[in-house]
């Protein structure tokens, strides 16, 4: 993935991953 993804301190990462051709990420607080 080329895109760099910039996050506020405040966030943490819950789940990533490719799926169906897509990526996804889910924030958590």
């Amino acid at each position: 993935m080329d895109e760099i993804i910039r996050l506020k301190p405040e966030f943490k990462i819950k789940k990533y991953g490719y799926e169906k051709g897509n990526y996804y990420i889910i924030l958590e607080k």
